[in-house]
C-alpha cells in the first residue's frame, strides 16, 4: 500500500527563526572557549556551513551535560513551533500519512522535537562511516528518495522557507514556499 508523504522544512518554517543559531548562543553562553575558534574560522569564511556544523556538533556532544541541555533545548524548540504551520499539516493530513520533518539543521535536536510532535524526522548527521551528511538543497532529495521512495510513497505536500527547497517542493502535488 502507498503512504502519503507530508515533508516539513524546520527553520524558519515549523519554528520561526534559525534553531542552529539559537543553538550555538546557548552552547557559547555556556562554553564560550570550547567554540571560539571554530566561529573565528566560519566568520573568516574558511568553514563551509556543513563543515562549521560538524565541528560544532562534534565538540559540543563530547561535553558530560550534553544529553541535559540538548534535552532542554528540544523542548523549548517544541514550545517554539509555529501554530500556522502545524495547521496547514493538519489541513493536508489525509489517512495512511507520514509527516517527516526534514531539515539541515542538525539531527541531535532535530528528531526530538518530531518524535515529540509525532513525526519522523531527520536533520543533517554523521553516517555509518562518521561523515557529516548536511541536509541541505539536493541532499535533503538525495535522502527523500533514498528513505521515501516514490514507489512507497505518494509525495502529498511540503513546506517550507527557503528557495533551497523550490526542486523538493516542485516534487510534491501540493506545496508552500513561505514568504519571509
Amino acid at each position: 500500500m502507498i503512504e502519503n508523504l507530508i515533508v516539513v522544512d524546520f527553520d524558519k518554517t515549523l519554528v520561526p527563526f534559525d534553531s542552529f543559531r539559537k543553538f550555538i548562543f546557548l552552547w557559547i553562553k555556556k562554553y564560550p572557549f570550547s567554540l571560539f575558534s571554530i566561529l573565528i574560522l566560519r566568520k573568516l569564511k574558511i568553514l563551509s556551513v556543513g563543515n562549521f556544523k560538524k565541528l560544532i556538533i562534534k565538540r559540543v556532544v563530547r561535553n558530560r551535560k550534553f544529553a541535559l541541555i540538548n534535552d532542554t533545548f528540544s523542548n523549548s524548540l517544541f514550545e517554539a513551533v509555529n501554530t500556522d504551520v502545524k495547521k496547514k499539516i493538519i489541513n493536508e493530513l489525509q489517512q495512511n500519512t507520514t509527516v517527516l520533518l526534514l531539515s539541515a539543521s542538525p539531527d541531535v535536536y532535530v528528531e526530538k522535537v518530531g518524535n515529540k510532535l509525532g513525526y519522523k524526522a531527520k536533520g543533517s548527521f554523521f553516517d555509518l562511516d562518521q561523515r557529516f551528511v548536511h541536509l541541505f538543497g539536493s541532499l535533503k532529495i538525495e535522502y527523500l528518495k533514498k528513505h521515501y521512495p516514490r514507489e512507497r510513497f505518494n509525495y502529498l505536500y511540503a513546506i517550507s522557507d527557503s528557495n533551497s527547497d523550490i526542486e523538493l517542493l516542485n516534487m510534491f502535488i501540493k506545496s508552500d514556499l513561505l514568504n519571509k
